[in-house]
């Protein structure tokens, strides 16, 4: 509690009060009604004095301290109020550099790793056979394909495939080699009293059966380049191998297969077609 310095109308209130009693005691003699004081006129205003100052101190205290309470209060509220604001702020900051963090996360190259099986061609492998007729092929041995493991590094830029590089190759299952025997036994001529038959012109156009399928099989193969050597040692649009157009009776028609016709060439492929089916070609599956 706050006490404030007397003001000057208490102290002469006061003091009216001290001498009203002063009065009071001096009169000394008298009875009891005589000597009992009197309240004067001056005394009364004196004592109003000291109360309606007392009452004025002890208002001017509450008010006082009800002010000190409002400003307390005032002050502990913006208090409150100012510390949303900062935490705000600071969270600002904070959200920006994990929104900066993520941009940059999802710009960085992913390497992944994938690794495919793939198929391995035979070749086919011809053999002479004098116990065969010229001209006449047998499949001795049937070709196997082989396995082939890849491993391969994709680089992913943003959940796209930007580029892919092969890391290893490694053989599961080596392919086995087709053998063909290639008759070379000559016939015996018949006799005859005739003159010798003029001989037989050579082939120029063959068996062209199941041509759309090979139209199919050489677009996958060679993108239907009936004439196309590479140098990869498989030659025309069924790319054939030098010794399997051979084994198959291709000289007949040309040296190689891309210098035969599209006719030659489908002819010779019903030929081997007609032994091994479709497992010679990689492209089998385009046949339909």
């Amino acid at each position: 509690m706050n006490f404030r310095t007397p003001t000057r109308s208490m102290t002469v209130a006061a003091a009216a009060v001290v001498a009203a009693l002063s009065l009071t005691a001096c009169g000394g003699s008298g009875d009891t009604a005589a000597n009992t004081p009197v309240p004067t006129s001056s005394t009364s205003s004196a004592a109003s004095s000291i109360s309606s100052s007392s009452s004025a101190t002890s208002s001017s205290t509450t008010s006082s301290s009800t002010t000190s309470s409002s400003t307390a209060a005032k002050a502990t509220t913006s208090k409150a109020v100012a510390k949303p604001s900062a935490t705000a702020s600071a969270a600002a900051p904070a959200r920006a550099s994990q929104s900066t963090r993520a941009a940059r996360s999802a710009a960085r190259p992913v390497l992944k790793t994938v690794v495919e099986h793939r198929v391995l061609a035979f070749d086919v492998v011809s053999r002479k056979d004098s116990s065969l007729a010229k001209g006449t092929t047998k499949v001795v041995q049937r070709g196997v394909a082989g396995t082939q493991k890849v491993t391969l590094t994709q680089t992913l830029l943003q959940g796209r495939i930007s580029n892919v590089v092969v890391a290893k190759r490694e053989t599961v299952q080596q392919p086995v080699n087709e053998v063909v025997a290639v008759g070379t036994k000559v016939a015996a001529a018949a006799p005859s009293r005739t003159t010798q038959a003029p001989a037989t012109p050579k082939a120029t156009g063959g068996n062209t059966s199941n041509a759309g399928m090979w139209d199919r099989i050489a677009q996958c193969e060679s993108g239907g380049n009936w004439s196309i050597n590479t140098g990869n040692g498989y030659y025309g649009g069924l790319q054939f191998a030098q010794g399997t157009w051979a084994a198959m009776g291709g000289t007949a028609f040309a040296p190689r297969a891309d210098l035969a016709s599209r006719a030659q060439q489908i002819t010779i492929a019903n030929k081997l077609y007609a032994q091994a089916g479709l497992q010679p070609w990689g492209c089998a599956h385009a046949a339909g």
